[in-house]
């Protein structure tokens, strides 16, 4: 954006974001000559949201290290609790594309590369893919039409559903609006690493606490 549009249209936020100092983690997308004009709404860290009690009763360790041994846990609750670890969106297309890109964002992938070529056929989202249906198939991972609905509120409040990855705001939208019973019972952990990729949990996953 040309900088005198900036400025003629746009509040320079430098006294805003001051105090804050590097606790921002993106600015540059809405800055001009390193002036920010405008902030994120919500980071969106995503981290695994899970069912304490249900871990235990289910002896599900907290600390999984990557999604293949939490799918192992998950198949093993499936066959013998009807319960599952996760969600795939099914209806929502909006849902359906998030929830696919937060595992292949976590893989190294992307919709695009450097280029803006169109990477889909990438190795890292047909692992995804895989991963996604061979969860689907095991009742490790729940199939779903959305995070939001009343499909999904049921399989939270059931029981059904014992933990589930999503962004942070989800603890107040999802969980709040639909198992406020379920207050206290419940705790978030970094995602788990792929057990193909080098790297750890996602750059955007928090620390563990309880939520």
């Amino acid at each position: 954006m040309n900088a005198r549009i900036a400025e003629n249209l746009f509040v320079d936020l430098r006294d805003t974001v001051r105090p804050f100092g590097d606790d921002l983690l993106k600015l540059a997308p809405y800055s001009v000559d390193k002036v920010p004009y405008a902030l994120d709404s919500d980071n969106s860290i995503t981290v695994l949201y899970y069912r304490q009690d249900l871990f235990d009763k289910y002896k599900v360790p907290e600390a999984v290290e990557t999604w293949e041994e939490l799918l192992e846990h998950g198949e093993r609750l499936a066959k013998d609790h009807k319960t599952s670890i996760g969600m795939v969106s099914t209806g929502d297309n909006g849902a359906i594309v998030n929830g696919f890109n937060q595992f292949l964002l976590q893989r190294g992938g992307g919709f695009f590369n450097a280029s803006g070529e169109l990477t889909l056929d990438s190795p890292e989202a047909l692992e995804v893919l895989e991963f996604m249906t061979q969860g689907v198939r095991s009742g490790a991972l729940l199939a779903l039409p959305d995070p939001y609905g009343a499909a999904c509120a049921a399989a939270l409040k059931t029981g059904r559903l014992a933990a589930t990855a999503m962004p942070n705001w989800y603890n107040a939208y999802g969980l709040q609006a639909n198992v406020p019973d379920q207050k206290g019972v419940g705790g978030c952990a970094p995602c788990p690493a792929s057990r193909a990729a080098a790297t750890s949990a996602p750059p955007w996953a928090a620390p563990a606490s309880p939520c």
